[in-house]
């Protein structure tokens, strides 16, 4: 905002905690309006654009605005997909009586909602504004500044096959070239067998699983999530190698992800640090992402709910992982366009599985 020509002070964004206003940042830390000190009541008022969530709106407008609240302002609500049609409705409802300026929704429709577990996801604001008035106009993100160019392009693949989006490009060729051994140190594979899997020129890496089952056991049920140690103990062991093969990563570079919530709580148990399922990996990048997919046979929403793997696959930044058994997921609509981006991309690679790399 302050690129457009607004000043410090002008804009804020409202975060919870105790009350404090960090000013460098703009961000006004409170719980509730009415507990505000009178300092604090006063750079509220005096701001013209207010940044916020859609709990911080409900923490901030959770009952009405009495004389102390702003009027006037700019509301931008951030991380669209988290906020449904009925509950943004209800945020114009609740501030109307301030005579706000105007409203703004930031953030992309086609990531996770706040409940990710239904078949059918409820519909966010955003895409509930434009199905009902298509005469709106959405500012489309065209540059983005975390993913290099085979990522960028492997993400654009799902955009495209999933919801016909428009295609990303990285904002400057230094992101575009980035690898993992620019940011992570000098490569030197700690594994000869892993290592066209770990090689930084190869920034995406699909890993065929479906070799490993037979002869491992296949994935099981854990009430409504699935665990696959097999392909557990693959994700933890390339977790440990890229540590290992670049000098300076850390467990902090690196993050072991899976749809599954069973499957992450099984990789931690095999020693992953930094595992997280996809749904809280959401708003989060790291330089290596591991994707673990858990499944070999059955049916699974993952290509109906694209949003599980556009999520998963868009928080890396130089280096991509993603475990999959291509029997299952190859006639996929989503996947196996992204399968067929091997030999037709640039540095996107596929590797098939050894059952020597996992432990009976």
């Amino acid at each position: 905002m302050l690129n457009v020509g607004f000043e410090r002070g002008q804009v804020l964004r409202l975060a919870p905690g105790n009350p404090n206003y960090n000013e460098q940042h703009g961000v006004l830390h409170f719980e509730r309006v009415d507990l505000l000190p009178p300092n604090l009541r006063r750079v509220l008022q005096q701001a013209d654009v207010l940044i916020t969530t859609w709990h911080g709106c409900q923490r901030a407008i959770g009952s009405e605005w009495d004389s102390s609240g702003p009027s006037g302002f700019l509301l931008l609500v951030d991380e669209v997909s988290q906020v449904s049609f009925a509950a943004f409705l209800a945020i114009l409802k609740r501030v109307r009586k301030k005579r706000p300026s105007g409203y703004a929704l930031l953030g992309d429709p086609h990531q996770l909602p706040v409940i990710a577990t239904q078949e059918v996801l409820a519909t966010n604001a955003a895409l509930g504004v434009l199905r009902r008035h298509p005469e709106c106009s959405p500012c489309r993100l065209e540059l983005q500044y975390r993913m290099n160019e085979a990522i960028c392009n492997t993400v654009n693949e799902i955009r495209r096959a999933g919801f016909g989006g428009n295609p990303l490009r990285p904002g400057t060729p230094e992101v575009a070239g980035r690898t993992l051994d620019q940011v992570a140190g000098p490569y030197a594979p700690s594994d000869a067998a892993l290592a066209s899997i770990l090689d930084p020129q190869a920034p995406v890496v699909f890993v065929d699983t479906a070799p490993l089952s037979p002869p491992h056991p296949r994935e099981r049920s854990v009430g409504t999530s699935w665990e696959y140690e097999a392909e557990a103990q693959l994700a933890v062991k390339l977790g440990k190698a890229v540590e290992s093969s670049y000098q300076g990563s850390t467990h902090d570079t690196i993050a072991l992800s899976s749809p599954y919530a069973a499957q992450v709580a099984l990789m931690s148990r095999l020693g992953a640090s930094s595992a997280i399922t996809v749904y809280k990996a959401q708003g989060h990048e790291w330089d290596c992402v591991i994707i673990s997919l858990a499944r070999t046979v059955g049916r699974t929403v993952m290509d109906e709910v694209h949003q599980n793997i556009y999520v998963a696959l868009s928080r890396a930044r130089c280096k991509l992982i993603l475990l999959l058994n291509t029997t299952l997921f190859g006639p996929y609509r989503v996947f196996g366009s992204l399968l067929r981006l091997v030999g037709q991309a640039e540095g996107v690679r596929l590797v098939r599985a050894n059952p020597q790399w996992v432990q009976p």
